[in-house]
């Protein structure tokens, strides 16, 4: 087995179900046709406390194989998945606005939000009477999580007083809004 197999831990969380039976089919291919493996063929995964940065990977045939961690170098995906979310209720795009990090911040927090389709999408950042500040997105956006990041300046360039802010997100129709706290 070689050692860049062990990525499996982090594929695992990404497997998408396919087929009736809802079990998640993945396979990791080499570079090598012939050599590959199945989530099927492993029974469990432990983090191995004797050597850090190894991985215990344990096959249903009962064997065990350490793998090191730190030998992953590079992954690439040759496919975009998106997940797939459906509001049986009202069939509504919905998205998610997080809270931003860290709060309160100096000089710069992140916002994520998640879509669960394409569309619209729109960030500003108002002060405490609602004024307009800055507008950080307007774009048509992807399915998923993306991230923005508000440096505490406004459309102009300066740098914001002290205080509290809002942040709004308008994705299609749907509008969302947190508080932020900016200090100096």
């Amino acid at each position: 087995m070689k050692q860049y197999r062990s990525c499996l831990l982090i594929l695992l969380m990404v497997a998408r179900s396919s087929g009736q039976d809802n079990e998640a089919h993945l396979v990791i291919t080499t570079t090598s046709a012939s050599d590959a493996i199945s989530i099927a063929e492993i029974d469990k995964l432990i983090f191995l406390q004797h050597q850090t940065g190894a991985l215990g990977i344990e096959w249903k045939n009962g064997s065990m194989q350490e793998t090191d961690l730190t030998a992953i170098e590079k992954i690439t995906f040759e496919e975009q998945s998106y997940i797939e979310v459906k509001n049986s209720q009202s069939g509504l795009i919905t998205f998610d606005l997080q809270q931003n990090y860290p709060n309160p911040f100096n000089p710069a927090t992140t916002i994520e939000f998640y879509l669960d389709a394409p569309q619209w999408t729109k960030i500003t950042i108002l002060n405490i009477q609602g004024q307009f500040v800055r507008q950080l997105l307007h774009e048509f956006a992807a399915p998923g999580r993306h991230r923005v990041i508000w440096d505490g300046r406004d459309d102009a360039g300066h740098r914001v007083s002290s205080g509290v802010y809002f942040y709004r997100a308008t994705a299609g129709e749907s509008i969302q809004m947190k508080k932020c706290l900016f200090i100096e």
